[in-house]
């Protein structure tokens, strides 16, 4: 793994991330995911416009 970081997020955020989340998959996981679907439906949307 790579150089960790903090990021601050209020409690509010921090739940909204957690409510995302699959079972056992770090923050780390989860926002590359979640980059990695809006990065392709962006795509996806650019192309049909």
């Amino acid at each position: 793994m790579g150089e960790i970081t903090t990021v601050p997020l209020t409690k509010a955020t921090r739940d909204r991330l957690r409510a995302l989340g699959k079972k056992g998959e770090t923050y780390d996981e989860l926002l590359n995911r979640l980059m990695d679907v809006y990065v392709n439906r962006t795509v996806e949307f650019e192309a049909v416009g």
